[in-house]
């Protein structure tokens, strides 16, 4: 991230960052590492979000059967349910659910991680490590997109990442 884009970043934390109509953003942090989950959870309550959390996939899923979470954002290696196939209920169960995938896969696998994610649909994909003002900025992002789309009732109305059909 250049330099003014994390200025950018760090003037969002604190911030209230809303939907259309002035509601406030449900966010669902999928992290099975649990020192990255709070620090994730604890950066996006500054926002004044409701941040749910989970330590994987199942979990994450549940509460989605619970609660309509506007952005899930989701580590792509977990046991139990791994974000892939997270990702991939994610939109099944909820296809106007936005998603934000992030991978500490390793140096060279990390990015190959982060491409399939992409391709299978998430709408912003971060690398770890990663800075909180990047996270917030990944989420701002993906929120002023939902925001100025509006949240359909019923399917997703907006264009997919491309794929190869070939």
């Amino acid at each position: 991230m250049d330099g003014d884009a994390t200025n950018h970043a760090n003037r969002l934390i604190g911030k209230d960052i809303r939907l259309r109509g002035g509601t406030m953003a449900v966010l669902l942090v999928i992290e099975d590492d649990e020192a990255m989950r709070k620090l994730m959870v604890r950066t996006l309550s500054t926002g004044k979000h409701k941040v749910l959390q989970a330590e994987n996939g199942r979990e994450g899923l549940a509460l989605m059967d619970e609660h309509t979470p506007d952005i899930v954002i989701t580590d792509i290696l977990m046991p139990q349910k791994e974000g892939i196939e997270t990702i991939r209920e994610v939109q099944e169960r909820a296809p106007d659910t936005r998603i934000i995938a992030v991978s500490g896969g390793g140096m060279s696998h990390n990015l190959m991680f982060l491409d399939v994610a992409r391709a299978l649909g998430a709408d912003a994909v971060l690398a770890k490590p990663f800075r909180p003002a990047q996270l917030m900025a990944a989420v701002e992002q993906v929120l002023s997109e939902l925001g100025s789309a509006g949240r359909k009732e019923s399917g997703r109305n907006r264009p997919r990442a491309a794929k190869d059909r070939s």
